[in-house]
């Protein structure tokens, strides 16, 4: 070690010397091969030295070392398992990274993935919906409505008779139709067209403030509409309520009066032992409606070939039980046998 430092000391200049000298000496070529040869040969005495501080006399120049299988197996196993344990996607160092600290995404990625999930939503509703294009009909026909009673678009005769026209073969094809299977084939050309038509009225009348007027507009007259048309409905109900026969009105309140003035014998139907018999066709109705009730009742009963093997289950709530079963005790439908039972009923 120490001639070696002996050496390097050789080879440079003196400290106390000038420090121009001293940069001058490092910058030439032959000075630098020097000191970097020097340089090798003591860090290759310091290998020297710890492989004899480590193994001793065992190891020397030209030895042969002779390596264990299980050496090699060992390293191979070592390196895959460091592989392994990087803390990237299926790999052991990634699962447990994300059971550590979770799945973490950058702000871009949360909105690319937001954005998507929100578009294959309203996707995945737009086809699931049956109205898709009654409704896109019915917007394009508002619009083209409230483009008809702007002044800039009716000054054009020609956008205005070609608009006109849109609306009335519109409103013809959603005049009766609630859903998409409703519409008739040429749906689809007809809403291209109005879609044509209000493209030239968007060029002509660009204004939305306009636009947004006309429409408060035409929903204020469409809620007076909605007021008297609801005035018109409650007048309807009660003019019918008043012009119905009293007899019909108060129906099921006679028919209960003489159920219960009859006898407990004669409040039974007859044919009770045909109601569990496997072999007949049981019917199973459930309302409140006596009327239309027996208009089921007799008209299946009628176009029966044999109306004795008919059984009828009329399921009723409280209020019309004892109305509904003096009815069919009066006015039996046949051969056919009848039970009436109590439910509560939803409306």
């Amino acid at each position: 070690m120490d001639q070696y430092t002996k050496e390097l000391n050789n080879v440079t200049p003196n400290v106390n010397q000038n420090t121009n000298d001293h940069i001058q000496y490092f910058k030439s070529k032959e000075n630098k091969k020097r000191i970097n040869t020097l340089k090798q040969k003591y860090f290759k005495h310091l290998k020297t030295i710890k492989t004899k501080l480590l193994f001793g006399n065992v190891l020397k120049e030209g030895t042969p070392i002779s390596v264990n299988p299980l050496v090699i197996w060992a390293w191979a196993g070592l390196l895959i398992n460091a592989i392994n344990s990087i803390p990237a996607g299926e790999l052991d160092g990634g699962r447990i990274s994300f059971a550590l600290w979770g799945r973490k995404l950058t702000m871009q990625g949360k909105q690319h993935i937001e954005s998507s999930s929100k578009v294959n939503n309203i996707k995945h509703r737009d086809e699931t919906l049956p109205d898709v294009r009654v409704r896109k009909l019915k917007d394009q026909l508002i619009q083209a409505k409230v483009y008809l009673s702007l002044q800039a678009v009716t000054n054009i005769r020609h956008l205005t008779r070609e608009l006109r026209l849109r609306v009335k073969e519109v409103s013809r094809t959603i005049r009766e139709a609630s859903k998409d299977s409703d519409l008739p084939r040429n749906a689809n050309e007809r809403m291209k067209a109005i879609e044509q038509s209000l493209m030239k009225a968007r060029k002509i009348q660009d204004d939305c403030a306009t636009s947004v007027k006309k429409l408060r507009a035409m929903l204020h007259s469409s809620e007076d509409q909605l007021r008297v048309h609801k005035k018109k409905t409650i007048f309807l109900i009660q003019l019918t309520a008043k012009t119905l026969p009293k007899g019909l009105h108060c129906l099921p309140l006679r028919l209960t009066t003489e159920y219960y003035n009859l006898n407990s014998s004669q409040q039974q139907f007859p044919n009770q032992e045909k109601l569990e018999d496997p072999g007949l066709y049981h019917y199973a109705i459930f309302s409140d409606n006596i009327l239309a009730t027996t208009v089921v009742v007799n008209s299946t009963a009628a176009h029966a070939k044999d109306s004795s093997k008919h059984v009828f289950h009329i399921v009723t709530d409280r209020l019309n039980y004892a109305a509904m079963r003096m009815w069919f005790l009066a006015n039996p439908p046949g051969k056919a046998a009848v039970r009436v039972t109590v439910q509560f009923l939803s409306s």
